[in-house]
Formats: structure tokens, C-alpha cells, sequence
């Protein structure tokens, strides 16, 4: 009985989680102009600022691939 309800736990668990991360189309992430995949890498130390595009404006300056909207980072120039 113990075994079937942390089995049950741990599959609504991870479907939450797919729920909330997996299946949400993600942002057009751009840095300094060049298109990237994530932005872990980047440091909070180095963004000068950062922009949010969306709707028909991400469209219009991105095409298809900014349609789920568009993070605009540039860094300091150091």
C-alpha cells in the first residue's frame, strides 16, 4: 500500500512539473543581437539592460520564431 502512494506522489509530482515547465513554448532568448538557446550561462553582473518583445512586434522583427515573445539582453562592454 505504502509503495502504490509514493508511486501515485511522485507521478502527480512530475506531472506538475511537466505541466509547468516542459510543455510552455519558451521565448526567443537574444543576446546582443545573436539568437541563443538559454541564457544560463550569462551573469546578472554583465546585463546592461533587458527588453521583453511580444505579440505582432516580436513577429514583426523576429518572424515565426518569436512568437511565443523575445528576451532582448545586452551586456555592459567592458
Amino acid at each position: 500500500m505504502k509503495k502504490a502512494f509514493y508511486f501515485l506522489i511522485i507521478a502527480l509530482f512530475l506531472a506538475c512539473v511537466k505541466a509547468k515547465h516542459y510543455d510552455k513554448p519558451a521565448p526567443l532568448y537574444v543576446l546582443d543581437g545573436i539568437v541563443v538557446s538559454t541564457i544560463d550561462t550569462i551573469s546578472p553582473a554583465s546585463i546592461a539592460s533587458i527588453s521583453v518583445i511580444k505579440d505582432e512586434k516580436a513577429i514583426a522583427k523576429y518572424g515565426q520564431k518569436g512568437k511565443h515573445g523575445v528576451i532582448e539582453i545586452t551586456t555592459k562592454d567592458e
